[in-house]
């Protein structure tokens, strides 16, 4: 308790404006066009989720009689020892839970964070321009914002571009406002409804600058933390346009979700087949298979995408949350269990599939809670001993993973080999560790170069037009 009252005194000396421009000094700073820079250890002030708290803070204990001062070397002292307050509370939390939820605490705080914003980017420039016979995700969106993907997509980087000079050059600013405004109401809140928000609900309540990063306060549109721009135009629109619309939300994960997975493993070029899912007749009735299955060589790999994400509760090592999606989890592992052990036989697909060594599956999730695997896999061995199937717990764990999207993103885009990747973590002993598919210093994808590319001739595009 001492901690929230240290920070609760430093923060009552200064006024809410001195604050929030404070916030946006520092998230300026770690922003650019790739994402967030990478974070050193010791420096808090480059930590998103300690700036993110700070805010939070910020907002929850303002006495506004206090009138604004400017940011001072007092201002920028007092800061950094709010930062360091944090820190200790946040590492606090990890003390007071168990070990085996470090990973999840961890990676929910920073490994999302962390995350190359163009790859982002290129996966919704998919999501919401996607249209077929079934579903058009790009008329969804475009009916609830009133505007296409690119704008808010060209917005982001735009300002971020800008945010990336210090100081600031109010002109540009104020043209880029205007020139996305409409854009821009769909991401701003009011600071009295983020206020009652904040003060009636605590914690819960700050995802709202998540979802909308801008405030608006006394005719002001304010931008506290410019690198929560990323979060606001890639997961959290999502969940926007899917919340509390379950045929939407089934119908993304189906078609827009399944079509965008086989297209990054068609374009990585590293698979001489690739099937996307069929429903076939078999002994047990109508099957269908997992979403894309690829072959290199003698090794084939299964790959099933799910679209469920992490609740909130988790993120703050809620028990009961948390078992419920261990079980999530390892119903994916034991479906894919079952497709290859039941089911395989009967693809007419594949031409090597003698043994089961050579055979992966892979559970591929729109976004990770970074649940240690262990507690996983012995719930799916758990799963399947309890429907009598005979399984060796070893080739479970070894041939089969669970990664998020964004890894199967990295491969593709960083050109990682992935059945390499799968071979190398098989004879290895580390079956509960978060596989990673990064390849520094390799050569991109092609495509991504020129999507990244396009982007940055966007930025050039609207300052151009600003200095003519």
């Amino acid at each position: 308790m001492y901690i929230i009252n240290n920070i609760k005194e430093i923060l009552y000396r200064y006024s809410l404006d001195t604050k929030l421009k404070i916030c946006h000094y520092y998230s300026s700073k770690i922003t650019n066009l790739n994402g967030i820079s990478r974070i050193q250890q010791s420096d808090y002030s480059k930590m998103p989720w300690i700036l993110e708290k700070f805010a939070y803070y910020s907002i929850l204990y303002d006495l506004k009689c206090i009138r604004d001062t400017e940011i001072n070397e007092k201002a920028i002292h007092d800061t950094q020892i709010v930062f360091e307050l944090i820190f200790k509370l946040m590492y606090k939390d990890i003390n007071n839970n168990s070990i085996k939820y470090f990973t999840l605490y961890l990676g929910t705080l920073q490994f999302k964070s962390q995350e190359d914003f163009l790859y982002l980017m290129y996966r919704n420039n998919h999501f919401f321009n996607f249209k077929s016979e079934d579903f058009n995700l790009k008329r969804v969106f475009e009916e609830k914002f009133n505007s296409p993907y690119k704008s808010f997509k060209d917005l982001a980087i735009s300002l971020v571009n800008l945010n990336n000079t210090y100081p600031i050059d109010i002109g540009i600013k104020n043209y880029i406002y205007k020139k996305f405004e409409d854009v821009i109401d769909n991401l701003m809140v009011d600071i009295d409804s983020l206020n009652n928000k904040i003060q009636n609900e605590r914690l819960n309540s700050f995802n709202i600058l998540w979802q909308k990063p801008f405030i608006k306060r006394n005719n002001e549109i304010l931008l506290p933390l410019p690198h929560l721009l990323y979060r606001a135009i890639s997961d959290a629109i999502l969940f926007r346009i899917t919340e509390n619309n379950d045929k939407i939300r089934d119908n993304f994960g189906k078609y827009c979700l399944e079509d965008y997975l086989l297209h990054l493993i068609i374009i990585s070029d590293q698979f001489e087949k690739v099937f996307s899912e069929i429903i076939f007749d078999s002994a047990k009735g109508e099957v269908s298979s997992s979403d894309v299955i690829a072959e290199s060589e003698k090794n084939i790999v299964l790959f099933e995408i799910k679209s469920s994400v992490p609740s909130n509760k988790i993120r703050h090592i809620d028990e009961n949350s948390i078992y419920k999606n261990i079980k999530q989890y390892a119903s994916a592992v034991v479906q894919l269990y079952k497709q290859i052990s039941l089911y395989f036989n009967e693809y007419d697909l594949c031409s090597e599939k003698d043994h089961y060594d050579n055979i992966f599956g892979i559970v591929v999730l729109l976004e990770d809670s970074y649940i240690q695997r262990k507690l996983i896999y012995d719930e799916a061995y758990t799963q399947l001993k309890n429907n009598d199937f005979e399984i060796s717990k070893e080739w479970l764990e070894s041939n089969i993973i669970i990664v998020s999207l964004y890894e199967i993103e990295t491969a593709v885009f960083e050109r990682t080999n992935i059945v390499n990747k799968l071979i190398e973590r098989k004879l290895s002993n580390k079956k509960y560790d978060l596989i990673n598919f990064s390849n520094p210093g390799g050569v991109y994808l092609k495509e991504f170069l020129l999507f990244k590319k396009r982007q940055k001739v966007i930025i050039e595009k609207i300052f151009d037009e600003i200095e003519n």
